[in-house]
């Protein structure tokens, strides 16, 4: 995959899965999937915007080197932490021992549960609305919980009038070359855009209906999503198309019920999970969080 520049310092980094059959063991997927992170490389420091799933991580951190050689990673974002976004992060903290890792409370307690990452002077915990400087870029997190986990948010950096929005607005479908809409031809993902809403997304939608309604006054270029294309509102209206799909999930039409072709069966979270060879130790040396 080419690696691609979305805006001037925001940079797409993820990775192609064109082998897995059933996402998440349910959902037909025959035309693959991706998992996207992003690069934000400000003047002064650099964040990575969330993971891949643990068996891409040796094409993700080539997308990375490839991108930014030996500048070193200053945050860690984690957006949303299922596996297919958060799995690499005990690889990432290996590869960049003073980084900081970026979370809500929800977010940092389900790290420590699941990968054991205990130090607790290797996160950066934020609440709604505050901000993180990069120099000449910023980070403003949205707190954004159920859509579709409880500990889900999404990151704006209003220099680039860029939303970095998690599962929301995302779709199946790997990408070939392109990442912008703009840059591709979208029948193909539109249609696997509104397929990934009603089987993963839409059966939140009173808790989407509440994100869109706390992100109605911000102004964004691109939206960059966990899954799919980075989309431009102003191409393709997408939030449009995601608050038709929310009000048909609210009445269903028979339409509907075809589209969510397999209903999606509840999960309890693990409390943690067994403590990998790969666990980071508390002694190592970290950045003072400016």
């Amino acid at each position: 995959m080419n690696i691609k520049q979305i805006v001037a310092g925001i940079y797409y980094a993820g990775v192609n899965d064109r082998v897995t059959s059933l996402f998440e063991g349910l959902w037909p997927i025959p035309k693959g999937v991706s998992y996207n992170s992003y690069i934000v490389a400000g003047s002064e420091k650099t964040a990575l915007i969330d993971t891949v799933r643990i068996d891409t991580v040796r094409d993700f951190f080539n997308n990375i080197k490839g991108l930014i050689g030996d500048r070193k990673i200053d945050y860690l974002v984690v957006n949303h932490m299922e596996p297919d976004h958060s799995g690499s992060i005990p690889e990432i903290v290996r590869a960049y021992p003073e980084l900081k890792i970026i979370g809500n409370a929800q977010t940092v307690g389900m790290i420590k549960g699941f990968y054991h990452i205990d130090d607790p002077d290797r996160f950066l915990t934020i609440k709604d609305g505050e901000e993180v400087s990069l120099g000449d870029m910023t980070l403003r997190f949205y707190l954004t919980p159920m859509v579709h986990w409880p500990e889900t948010m999404m990151t704006y950096v209003p220099e680039r009038k860029t939303l970095f929005s998690g599962d929301a607005f995302g779709c199946f479908g790997a990408l070939s070359g392109a990442v912008v809409d703009t840059e591709m031809t979208t029948d193909l993902y539109f249609p696997e855009m509104h397929r990934y809403y009603a089987n993963i997304v839409g059966k939140y939608g009173m808790h989407v209906q509440r994100a869109l309604k706390k992100l109605a006054g911000v102004e964004f270029d691109y939206i960059c999503s966990t899954h799919g294309t980075t989309v431009s509102p102003k191409s393709w209206p997408s939030t449009t198309a995601c608050r038709n799909m929310n009000r048909k999930r609210e009445s269903p039409s028979s339409t509907d019920r075809c589209m969510a072709t397999r209903p999606r069966r509840p999960r309890r979270l693990p409390a943690a999970l067994p403590r990998p060879e790969c666990a980071i130790s508390a002694s190592t040396t970290l950045l003072t969080a400016r």
